[in-house]
């Protein structure tokens, strides 16, 4: 035995011995075919240093005789091409948007508008949160980097130009050519080139130069940029084909550039350069990468399509004069951009693509027999004799491993390491955000949140009265935000018409509806009045989730002939709440009688006087402090149950000082399977209409859309509050809920307020379902 054991290690060892070989003779193969980005930086910064004057123009287009900032050796010769002097103070100002409102004020007087975009500068006035932050450059940056200024432009970097190691040619987004396109058909290198333009632009500019937006259909390649480290340089990083996100997305950025046009006008002034020089602050360019950016049409409905083309529209002609710069990649054009669109994308990169392809971008086909590794760019009239050719940097993606086994960061997160270090040792950093759209939270995440906003949550209801019933915690946004926390809440209000309606075609999500509002009762401030009932008329949907999971004090009921118990509460509460006004025991009967018989006729003339017989009988002469005592002693003499005689002792006992609530706690009516329901009664569609006027509260949770016969009418018209989720428009149509496009398992929820016709959508927390599997004969083991 002992030496099997042995010989099984040395197999083992032989094994890992020969994997670590013919993984190193892959890596020498690799490096033989492929240029390595971390050679080209290397040597693009050694060039920074060693020969400057290359790059001097780039820095300083309109200073012809190198002079202003340029260090210099003892002889005067220039030593590198630096834009900052060191100990310099770089101001840093925020995004017009956080402080236009400003100038308001003195929108008609430019003069004062000067002084007081000085004074903002110098401090002299604040605006809100908006802050000009001060980068002191006390010390170098290591190994050249952030050598440039984006005060002219944004250079694009693809490689060496013509495979010469001299020529770190720069292809610039600026007043010429302010958007640009990527092409490449798969397998061409596409994402490696997008990742060398990224890293290219965050060695060459400093974080305070550029804001990044990245926005990745493929939800997998840019997501790397904030997955592990924060990059600098990013504002946002969003791994989503969701059409909503980047709607908003693209809406936030319009908005900020048409707070930059409207300051430059109030300042007389015509571009961001402009703003730049006169004002000696840093407004940093806007740099909008967006992989596989066809997708966006073809996920769109037609009017997201049309909100979409709008949105760039503003951007292609805006983006010039404000310094935003769109860098659109995809494997082809076709239903994306019109001719007229794309013309105004003037830098235009292909790879490896279809000779149609290469055409429509380039203006000729020669990217069609272009080898994997290279990249042609066209910047001028299409001519291939204009195609400029690059050698592309590859970014290797492969774990290096230490000697103890122990897996280190490859040189791509090691350089995204460095550079936050960087800005770090400079006490830089901006907000970002970092939206994924498939990454959940465990729904635990969410009750750590209730419990912590329990006070905060508390105190909004109290200060509204009783306008508000309670407030819910949704789940994390689709749509962009800056914020960290960027929840969605709601607001139960108390009125009419203010029940919840889920209609989910999947019983998976509404079993995850009744669990996510289930974690709201159970963390709510006002858990104590609430009193639940659950109505289980869907057995499958029941076995996914039992309420009592987290409410274990809810009453639950499966038949459908128990609804019914939710017929004399109703009546009851409606009763007294309605009549509080009533002073005397005489008083309340005479209201509550006429309430409950608002017409007399033959057929109801009968039952009135049953029940005026019944009040008289039990009550007939008590007085408001003896109502408890006689009631409770018909409880003990065993007399038969009545909603009439209950409803004296309830109006009595509040007319005593009890809090209302505690004689009628909010009654939450749970009901799970509308569809089941044959036929809905009349004290139930009343109840329905008018829930919040007796302290009560229903939640309806069905799976079909057919709102035109039995227990289902008028349940829209009769609730405020709207979950939709799946991918059936007719569920959204039904509901009056724009349509997105989206996978029958997103991981999203709609939700509508009817009253205030708005809509928003959240994602889903991971839960622990119960599973439940339709039962079927093993034929294989009975024969």
């Amino acid at each position: 035995m002992y030496t099997n054991d042995v010989t099984s290690e040395n197999e083992n060892l032989s094994f890992d011995i020969f994997s670590v070989i013919e993984e190193m003779d892959e890596e020498e193969e690799r490096k033989s075919r492929y240029f390595y980005h971390e050679t080209y930086k290397a040597n693009f910064l050694k060039r920074v240093q060693t020969a400057p004057d290359r790059f001097i123009q780039e820095v300083y287009p309109e200073d012809k005789e190198h002079s202003g900032k340029v260090q210099r050796d003892a002889h005067g010769n220039p030593v590198k091409p630096v834009y900052y002097d060191r100990d310099e103070t770089v101001i840093c100002c925020p995004e017009p948007i956080e402080f236009i409102k400003a100038f308001n004020p003195c929108m008609d007087d430019q003069e004062q508008c000067k002084r007081l975009m000085r004074d903002l500068i110098d401090g002299k006035q604040r605006y809100g949160t908006a802050e000009f932050k001060r980068v002191h450059l006390d010390h170098d940056v290591t190994d050249n980097m952030w050598f440039n200024t984006t005060v002219n432009g944004v250079n694009l970097r693809p490689g060496y130009r013509d495979s010469l190691e001299s020529e770190p040619f720069a292809v610039t987004m600026g007043d010429l050519a302010v958007h640009g396109v990527v092409v490449g058909r798969t397998g061409s290198g596409k994402s490696v080139f997008l990742n060398n333009l990224i890293f290219n632009l965050l060695i060459e500019y400093a974080p305070w130069e550029l804001d990044l937006y990245l926005a990745d259909f493929k939800k997998v390649e840019l997501s790397r940029y904030m997955s592990k480290y924060k990059t600098p340089h990013l504002k946002t990083c969003a791994a989503t084909s969701e059409i909503r996100y980047v709607i908003t997305l693209l809406t936030h950025l319009v908005n900020c550039m048409q707070a930059r046009q409207d300051l430059f006008t109030r300042l007389g002034l015509q571009k961001i350069s402009d703003f730049r020089k006169k004002y000696n602050v840093v407004l940093p360019r806007i740099v909008l990468l967006v992989d596989e950016f066809q997708q966006m049409f073809q996920e769109a409905t037609n009017k997201e399509h049309t909100t979409i083309k709008e949105l760039l529209i503003s951007i292609i002609k805006l983006g010039r004069a404000t310094g935003f710069h769109l860098l659109f990649a995809s494997q082809e054009m076709s239903g994306a951009l019109s001719a007229k669109e794309l013309a105004n994308f003037k830098i235009r990169f292909a790879l490896p693509c279809e000779s149609m392809v290469s055409s429509e971008i380039l203006g000729n086909s020669a990217a069609a027999t272009l080898d994997r590794g290279f990249v042609l760019v066209n910047t001028g009239s299409g001519k291939a004799e204009e195609n400029s050719k690059f050698r592309v940097p590859f970014i290797p993606d492969n774990d290096p491993i230490d000697g103890n086994g122990n897996i280190l960061d490859n040189y791509f997160y090691e350089t995204l390491k460095n550079l936050g270090q960087e800005a770090e040792s400079f006490s830089f950093e901006k907000p970002k955000t970092f939206y994924q759209e498939d990454l959940q939270y465990d729904i635990e995440k969410l009750e750590e949140i209730l419990n912590k906003i329990k006070p905060a949550r508390k105190q909004h209801i109290e200060a509204d009265g009783q306008r508000y019933l309670d407030i819910f915690t949704l789940g994390r946004g689709v749509v962009y935000s800056d914020k960290t926390y960027d929840l969605e809440t709601v607001f139960i209000e108390r009125g009419k018409h203010k029940n919840i309606l889920a209609v989910c075609p999947d019983v998976d999500d509404l079993a995850y509806i009744e669990k996510l509002l289930a974690v709201n009762f159970k963390t709510s401030p006002k858990a104590a009045d609430y009193e639940h009932h659950f109505f289980a008329f869907n057995p499958i949907l029941t076995a996914k989730y039992d309420i009592r999971t987290d409410l274990p004090n809810a009453y639950r009921y499966e038949l459908i002939e128990n609804l019914s118990k939710m017929e004399g509460q109703y009546e009851i509460r409606r009763a007294v709440i309605s009549n509080l006004k009533a002073g005397t025991v005489e008083e309340f009967i005479q209201s509550y009688v006429a309430m409950k018989f608002p017409t007399v006729d033959s057929r109801t003339s009968k039952k009135r006087e049953a029940v005026i017989a019944e009040l008289h009988a039990a009550y007939d002469g008590v007085s408001l402090p003896d109502v408890s005592a006689k009631y409770e002693a018909m409880i003990r003499d065993g007399a038969e149950y009545s909603p009439a005689i209950e409803a004296v002792y309830r109006f009595a006992q509040i007319k005593m000082g009890a809090p209302l609530n505690s004689v009628f706690p909010v009654l939450v009516c749970w009901v799970s399977g509308l569809e089941f329901i044959p036929e809905i009664q009349l004290w139930f569609k009343e109840a329905l209409q008018n829930a919040s006027v007796a302290n009560m509260l229903f939640i309806l949770f069905t799976t079909t859309t057919d709102f035109s016969s039995g227990a289902i009418v008028n349940m829209v018209n009769w609730s405020d509050y709207f979950f939709v989720s799946g991918n059936l428009e007719e569920y959204y149509t039904k509901c009056d809920i724009r349509y997105t496009k989206k996978n029958r398992n997103a991981i999203v929820i709609d939700f509508k307020i009817k009253s205030l016709n708005t809509e928003r959508a959240f994602k889903k927390y991971k839960v622990k379902e119960n599973t439940f599997e339709v039962p079927s004969l093993d034929f294989d083991a009975l024969l």
